[in-house]
């Protein structure tokens, strides 16, 4: 007698992901140099169907927020803490392939949005 493959709990979460056609969340770490780039990687992801998390302003560009250099360092200390869980990467670097979400269409990388 054979038994059934039974999935582990993680391949079950996923499995229940993908039916129910949950998006994936993507989240941009990187440093302010960068902005333009993640500003770029996040219309490509957001175009693709992606949930897209990165950094919303430049903390080196003056803004009343941030005058004074407490409130400069009180952001960054929240802005670190809100993403010490998260692999930090620089948008330079090509994302990882997921085993759990593959892409369904990877010969298309570069898929734009209507001009």
């Amino acid at each position: 007698m054979s038994y059934p493959n039974l999935l582990t709990p993680e391949e079950q979460l996923a499995d229940a992901k993908d039916r129910l056609r949950i998006p994936r969340i993507v989240v941009i770490c990187g440093s302010t140099r960068f902005m333009q780039e993640m500003a770029d990687a996040d219309c490509e992801l957001t175009w693709a169907g992606h949930i897209v998390v990165k950094p919303g302003c430049d903390m080196k560009t003056p803004h009343p927020l941030w005058a004074s250099e407490a409130d400069a360092e009180a952001g960054g200390r929240w802005a670190s803490r809100s993403g010490s869980r998260i692999p930090k990467s620089t948008p330079t670097t090509p994302p990882r392939p997921d085993p759990v979400h593959p892409d369904p269409n990877p010969t298309n990388t570069t898929t734009k949005g209507p001009t």
